[in-house]
């Protein structure tokens, strides 16, 4: 029942984000295949209170340039710049982390650390002790990957 609830909150809340912050519209899709030769980027930002885990946020480089662009007004993907790209990235992943807690009603106080890229999407921990959920939100441009996860179910 929660993996149901936290996956749709997650994807509801990522789904808003980009369209409303970044202007794309995506679509939940199924996981695709993973392709090692498209270079991704992925941040998290951890949070810590009533409830304890992180939020993730993983997109191809040439997705998170157009939603970057999108979001700044740079029309030139190829023109935006890293530091943009990855501040966005990193912002994204945090209001996607607020907005999935509070779609989730979190029935206390939790508080996001800063957040930060990750050199790789981690493994969730031991099944007995964290709620993990993931989906994946295709722009037309790339495939946005999310997941949230707490220590024990919510």
């Amino acid at each position: 029942m929660w993996h149901e609830q936290a996956g749709a909150a997650l994807a509801d809340a990522s789904r808003e984000v980009l369209e409303t912050m970044c202007f794309v519209a995506a679509e939940e899709v199924p996981s695709p295949e993973p392709n090692p030769a498209v270079a991704q980027i992925a941040a998290q930002v951890e949070f810590r209170g009533y409830w304890t885990g992180r939020c993730m946020v993983e997109t191809p480089e040439s997705c998170a340039r157009i939603i970057t662009g999108n979001f700044t007004g740079e029309l030139d993907p190829d023109r935006v710049a890293a530091g943009n790209m990855i501040e966005l990235l990193c912002e994204f992943a945090n209001i996607v982390c607020g907005a999935t807690i509070t779609r989730l009603q979190c029935p206390g106080i939790v508080t996001l650390a800063p957040p930060h890229l990750i050199y790789e999407w981690p493994t969730a921990g031991r099944p007995s002790e964290t709620s993990a959920v993931e989906r994946w939100l295709d722009t037309g441009d790339g495939v946005v990957r999310v997941g949230f996860e707490t220590e024990a179910a919510a």
